[in-house]
């Protein structure tokens, strides 16, 4: 019994700090967004991005401190959170791209980080199915 109670707070241990390496990655890069609203070097257009951006940044926040709550009924969360993760890692190697800049390492480190990352939320989805008993 107490190694089975064990091992399951350990589970959930991972899950929790999974959880929050979410919402501390996200409000690293809703203080820069946040930083560019507040000091505008581009148009209002561009601006109103940020506003958005700004606000998705918050939302996660918010998701994911709340899974840290309750990480067996939101572990689904997880799942949906790979999406945005992959799509941005993507995203921004494409846009940093260029042949003749030599910039294929950092293009690999970046997706494998966006891998790796995406795969601790696979297994803290798998790691969160279980109540304490």
């Amino acid at each position: 019994m107490y190694a089975e109670r064990k091992r399951y707070w350990i589970k959930k241990s991972f899950v929790i700090i999974v959880a929050l390496s979410g919402a501390l990655l996200n409000l690293v890069y809703g203080i820069d967004l946040w930083k560019a609203l507040l000091f505008p070097y581009e148009n209002p257009a561009v601006q109103e991005f940020i506003i958005g951006a700004v606000a998705l940044n918050l939302g996660w926040i918010a998701v994911f401190l709340w899974l840290m709550f309750k990480p067996v009924e939101g572990r689904s969360i997880y799942l949906l959170a790979i999406v945005p993760i992959l799509a941005g890692n993507v995203l921004h190697s494409l846009i940093h791209y260029e042949p003749s800049s030599g910039m294929a390492f950092s293009i690999v480190l970046n997706t494998m980080f966006g891998l790796l990352y995406a795969a601790l939320y696979v297994v803290a989805f798998q790691l969160g199915t279980e109540e304490v008993k």
